[in-house]
């Protein structure tokens, strides 16, 4: 599925300011995809992505031209997801299960564990997400599906 650009949604603004700890400025867009999936029980559900990409400050005034909230990213590239066992950085937590009709949410495990992931923009379209998926022998295993199959 094609990534649209989004505003920020407090904001409004399509590309966000942002500046690093070293001071070096930048801009972020945000990035959504959807895609239609089966799940393993046979279930149709949408599956929903979202990426920043980052601007260099050299480079906001033509991205302020060419990058448009609403329409489909104008550059190469698709959302890559990778999940890990593992929290993929400080402060990580884990996936969720979403609640209910006011119900919290529960976390979402997976042979007993927890899974972490994160979704980001790469420039590489045949790019392959690394997902996490059920062993009965409960060791981890890790399936790659392709770009094709996300499309």
């Amino acid at each position: 599925m094609k990534a649209i650009v989004q505003k920020h949604p407090k904001t409004g603004e399509v590309i966000t300011l942002a500046e690093s700890k070293s001071g070096y400025k930048y801009g972020k867009i945000m990035v959504k995809s959807t895609t239609l999936t089966v799940n393993a029980s046979g279930f149709f559900t949408p599956q929903n992505r979202t990426a920043f990409i980052s601007i260099p400050e050299e480079h906001l005034e033509l991205a302020k031209s060419a990058i448009i909230a609403g329409q489909e990213v104008p550059f190469a590239g698709r959302i890559q997801r990778v999940e890990t066992r593992e929290p993929q950085y400080e402060g990580h937590n884990p996936k969720v299960i979403p609640g209910k009709d006011g119900e919290d949410d529960s976390e979402y495990l997976l042979d007993g564990s927890p899974v972490y992931f994160t979704d980001t923009w790469n420039a590489d379209v045949n790019s392959t997400d690394v997902l996490i998926v059920a062993d009965k022998s409960m060791a981890e295993s890790v399936e790659e599906v392709s770009a094709e199959a996300q499309a």
